[in-house]
């Protein structure tokens, strides 16, 4: 429960400070989304209103983009123009502002698309807050941007700028960084920083090709991944007690085994996508009916990204030690993950049919090698 009465002891009244440091932040991200360079990728085919298919087109530069933003980051702190604890020191009228701008466009989002017509009679299921909630846009698009793929800009460079200021809190406080401190940093920032790099893999995943954008995914990018994925830094402030080195090696090793799962098993999804001929682990994939594979990573565990990222989620709460309020964010994704592996299966096992049977029997376990 601390970890409860930590988020909602968190919220403050929105400040005007609060709206400037938000808003700059949105339109800086706004305006290089649309102005730094990057390649052109396309999207997933998918069926218009009118029955046409289609690829929306995407700039793929936000790993540029997090790279200005994080040198402009800091040249304004050298310059004395912010303080390096801005966030940390209007933490809670930020993440009442955002929930609250978060609601704003959700509501937005589904009076436009019946206003304007651009309700997508397939989905929509007449019940108002269901409609909300999922959506009732597959790509709402503004100033020229889809949405859904901008909204995880500021929310996961916010969960970097977000472990910064904490980070320079407590080196405000005790003069130094503790190394729990710094390793959680570490591995969080190889996450975001993957994400970006490889940001066109995105392209290919069911929250893109499939869910619509209602409050949930906008609360959940916006609001959720920022806030709450940020959580271990505020319980590392006050531990100073350093970590012993077999702890951190342990902490790294299983990052290490998570982060080349998920993101092995990323790639060879998106090129089984792209081109099922080209080899996985030096030979021609195995494939049930031409359209799953059943090789590689995907040949070992039906999730295998799932279950990388579980991994991952445990390593940065590992440096909390025993503070269990520390661990909400491997806790929630488990009990997300598993949730929506159900999701998954009944989804895949309408679209495949006899072809997903043959799969499941090809590949048993669904989350972990030997055990479930």
């Amino acid at each position: 429960m601390d970890i409860v009465h930590s988020v909602i002891g968190a919220f403050k009244t929105p400040t005007w400070t609060s709206v400037v440091i938000y808003s700059v932040w949105l339109v800086w991200l706004f305006i290089l989304s649309h102005i730094v360079p990057g390649p052109i990728a396309r999207g997933q085919p998918i069926k218009t209103r009118d029955g046409k298919t289609i690829q929306l087109e995407y700039r793929m530069n936000g790993f540029y983009i997090f790279l200005i933003s994080l040198l402009v980051y800091f040249l304004l702190i050298y310059l004395n123009v912010i303080s390096p604890t801005i966030v940390a020191n209007n933490y809670g009228a930020l993440i009442s502002l955002v929930l609250i701008f978060s609601f704003l466009v959700s509501v937005y989002l589904y009076i436009s698309a019946h206003v304007f017509d651009r309700v997508e009679k397939g989905h929509i299921t007449g019940n108002l807050l269901k409609d909300f909630w999922l959506g009732v846009e597959l790509n709402p698009s503004f100033g020229g941007l889809d949405l859904k793929m901008f909204a995880l800009r500021p929310g996961m460079m916010g969960w970097t700028m977000i472990n910064l200021s904490v980070a320079s809190l407590q080196y405000s406080k005790y003069g130094f960084l503790s190394n729990a401190m710094i390793l959680q940093f570490i591995l969080a920032f190889i996450y975001v920083a993957d994400y970006f790099f490889f940001e066109e893999r995105m392209l290919s995943t069911w929250d893109i090709i499939a869910e619509h954008w209602g409050f949930m995914l906008v609360y959940a990018d916006l609001w959720f991944i920022p806030v709450m994925f940020s959580i271990q830094s505020w319980y590392l402030v006050g531990q100073l007690e350093p970590l012993s080195s077999g702890y951190i090696l342990l902490t790294i090793i299983i990052f290490s085994i998570g982060y080349y799962i998920f993101r092995i098993s990323n790639l060879e999804k998106d090129q089984f996508k792209t081109n099922a001929d080209k080899k996985i682990w030096g030979k021609k994939p195995r494939m049930i009916g031409d359209k799953l594979i059943a090789d590689g990573w995907w040949g070992r565990v039906q999730h295998p990204n799932y279950l990388g990222d579980i991994l991952i989620s445990i390593s940065f709460s590992l440096p909390c030690t025993t503070q269990l309020g520390g661990y909400f964010y491997p806790i929630y994704l488990i009990i997300l993950l598993i949730h929506r592996q159900i999701r998954d299966d009944k989804k895949c096992s309408e679209k495949y049919g006899k072809l997903w049977n043959e799969y499941c029997k090809a590949v048993p376990y669904r989350l972990i090698p030997y055990i479930y």
